[in-house]
């Protein structure tokens, strides 16, 4: 099972917001 691109959180472009706003929508989804 390979997780979504959005989900990959050491992508050193995304800012702290953006790594937990992905892991919540991930989780509520």
């Amino acid at each position: 099972c390979k997780a979504p691109d959005a989900v990959m959180i050491d992508s050193s472009d995304m800012s702290i917001e953006e790594v937990v706003d992905t892991i919540v929508r991930f989780v509520k989804s």
